[in-house]
């Protein structure tokens, strides 16, 4: 398993603004489900109103392996001379079924589409950058 890690994206705005993600908590829940959040870090905003990441990934009885990443944006008001107050978040929620047969390179491409469909990417991304040919060529070892 990766340890975690603190990460950056940017959001959709004309001019975008970076928002740094801070490994918050990795845990083991009482279904014995792996539970990682992260979430930003802003000076003077309480944590229900910073960005925040929640994954969970379980194995169900089948042994297909489900990973639920949530991601909530808060929106808020700050009312001259008070504190922020909360709104209502904006909530997206990603969710794989991963067989055990499947492959390391079969998620990752299964992954890489489903994120040009909700993007409505209609150009040719970047390939992949796994497998003997690329790895050949990439990292100078030829496989035998």
């Amino acid at each position: 398993m990766s340890q975690m890690a603190d990460f950056i994206v940017f959001d959709g705005a004309s001019v975008p603004v970076q928002q740094d993600l801070v490994a918050i908590s990795s845990k083991t829940n009482s279904r014995g489900d792996t539970e990682s959040v992260w979430r930003t870090a802003t000076p003077g905003l309480p944590a229900n109103l910073q960005l925040e990441v929640l994954q969970i990934q379980s194995t169900l009885p089948s042994g297909v392996v489900r990973t639920e990443t949530r991601t909530t944006v808060p929106v808020f008001e700050t009312v001259a001379g008070g504190a922020p107050k909360m709104l209502f978040t904006d909530n997206l929620v990603t969710i794989s079924f991963a067989h055990p047969s499947s492959t390391i390179d079969g998620r990752r491409s299964a992954r890489h589409l489903h994120s040009n469909v909700l993007m409505g990417a209609n150009w040719t991304s970047p390939a992949i950058a796994t497998g003997n040919i690329a790895e050949g060529m990439d990292l100078l070892a030829t496989p035998l």
